[in-house]
């Protein structure tokens, strides 16, 4: 009797679910209403600056021009995110303008799974100091442990409980982000 119950309860689903998707057709000739409300954005050539910073201020890395994949240098979005790649086809509002000089110790690293050319490094943040212009998010770091991104053919050879400098960036976007490590330098031995 319990099986004769389910199998009618689940046909009379079925029939349920059929008829509702055939309420829910447009009328034939007419257009499908849009449950998802758009958006207008800019035209991806555009730049857009923060209402916090002037747009003539620009902070590039120490002793550095501007780089291809620098968003701040150049305004390009699309080299940005090939340049700090986070998701398949992801776009959104970038995270805004901020870098910090960190001393950190290593804990491990590893070669970057989801990103090749890039190395994940496991790292303490031991310091971290502003740099002028922009936001620091690492300050609230210290004395934790975070995953850190780098180049591999920038990385330095460091080994596990070294310490290091870097400037660290936080990039990415609602989809997404993630600390990244630039121009790292180790101590003399």
């Amino acid at each position: 009797m319990h099986a004769c119950v389910r199998r009618v309860f689940w046909q009379v689903l079925a029939a349920s679910l059929i008829l509702i998707a055939a309420a829910c057709q447009p009328a034939p000739g007419a257009q499908a209403p849009t449950l998802v409300p758009t958006i207008a954005l800019p035209a991806p050539d555009t730049a857009t600056v923060p209402a916090t910073q002037p747009a003539e201020t620009t902070a590039y890395p120490a002793g550095g021009e501007p780089q291809a994949g620098d968003v701040e240098a150049t305004g390009d979005l699309e080299a940005q995110d090939d340049a700090y790649p986070i998701g398949p086809g992801l776009a959104g509002a970038p995270v805004i303008d901020n870098r910090s000089v960190v001393t950190a110790r290593l804990i491990e690293q590893a070669p970057a799974a989801d990103q090749p050319g890039f190395t994940l490094l496991l790292v303490e943040i031991l310091s971290s100091e502003d740099i002028a212009g922009v936001q620091n998010f690492t300050r609230e770091k210290v004395n934790q442990e975070i995953e850190l991104l780098a180049e591999t053919e920038q990385l330095p050879e460091i080994q596990p409980g070294e310490n290091f400098t870097a400037e660290v960036a936080y990039r990415g976007d609602e989809h997404g982000a993630k600390f990244y490590a630039y121009q790292i330098e180790v101590p003399a031995r």
